[in-house]
């Protein structure tokens, strides 16, 4: 039975049903868990210890270099200013010219080089005073390492790259536009965050990848639902005074509905479709206080019952959700 077991590919969905069943001995169960590796063996925590500590020093040269900057900013000649920036980034890039890419200390080489990319930027701002915006310095920095972003095959530097680009057309918004929350703005910044969501989902599904690690397309969902949720709720309570407003409306009913459909049938993902219920309830909470006109003790009452019931009513679903996944999985041969 264990040789069977050894030779298998179990997902982390198959293995939580099949420990839900409670059919199976204790050491049969065990060896499920450490195929999969829910059970890491002291080797695996020596490994994740050293990642951890070799991403959090990197992490501490970083924003130590960063810290010296700002402390030393008026003592620093301006040819040291940008040598020191210099040197740390052909360095950084150095080490991974020289290394095996698929190594971690390799892609955090270019983690570094990526940050030290933006830090040039900004020092060369500050002494010439270019007088550009903001949303420029983000922007250049998204196109200046979108190169180490494409070779590096690495989520972090990607997840780096969508919040470059994203912060980029949020200060675009806030400085040129004189609105944080402009319709087009969070239009483009959702058509930016589904875009990479559906890329990497098609890239998963191409792959058949087990036990790939789910944080960035959760991050990406959240990012889709709640930009466009937060327009639509201001168009509410503006009246729709900009017809950009109830675009953003309708096209955050049309992602809720993507994404229950989507990681409902295609990919199994509660949390994706519980942050859509949460956005959904949150549209509708909005709608019932522009539409009620009375006091606010009656909207705290009538709309505490609302929340209740919207509340409820998507347990409900996403139990029906997850109990449908798990007859799905028992009826296959």
């Amino acid at each position: 039975m264990l040789d069977t077991i050894k030779k298998e590919k179990f997902s982390r969905k198959t293995i939580y049903l099949l420990a839900q069943m409670e059919r199976m001995s204790v050491d049969v169960l065990s060896n499920f868990y450490s195929i999969a590796g829910f059970t890491p063996g002291i080797r695996s925590w020596l490994s994740f210890f050293s990642k951890f500590a070799l991403s959090l020093g990197v992490l501490f040269i970083v924003s130590g270099i960063i810290f010296f900057f700002a402390y030393n900013w008026h003592d620093l000649h301006r040819f040291a200013k940008l040598a020191i920036v210099s040197f740390l980034l052909i360095s950084s890039a150095a080490i991974t010219l020289f290394s095996d890419l698929q190594k971690l200390h390799a892609k955090l080489s270019l983690v570094a080089a990526a940050f030290f990319t933006g830090c040039l930027l900004a020092v060369f701002g500050q002494i010439y005073q270019t007088g550009a915006n903001a949303y420029d310095l983000f922007l250049n920095w998204a196109i200046l390492i979108t190169g180490i972003v494409l070779i590096s095959n690495f989520k972090p530097l990607w997840f780096l790259w969508l919040v470059l680009i994203n912060t980029s057309i949020v200060l675009f918004a806030g400085q040129l536009l004189r609105n944080w929350i402009n319709p087009y703005a969070i239009i483009s910044l959702s058509v930016v965050n589904a875009t990479a969501l559906y890329i990497y989902e098609y890239s998963f599904l191409k792959k058949k990848i087990l036990f790939e690690s789910r944080w960035l397309p959760r991050i990406l969902g959240f990012a889709v639902v709640t930009s466009l949720t937060i327009a639509g709720i201001t168009g509410i309570l503006s009246d729709f005074d900009k017809s950009g407003y109830l675009i953003c409306l309708l096209l955050s009913f049309i992602s809720y509905a993507g994404i229950i459909f989507f990681y409902s049938r295609k990919i199994y993902d509660l949390s994706t479709i519980a942050a859509s219920f949460v956005c959904i309830s949150a549209v509708i909470f909005s709608a019932f206080k522009k539409a009620i006109r009375y006091d606010a003790a009656v909207i705290f009452i009538i709309g505490g019952f609302l929340i209740i019931g919207l509340t409820v009513s998507s347990v409900f679903i996403l139990m029906h959700i997850n109990e449908s996944w798990k007859r799905k999985i028992y009826e296959k041969p």
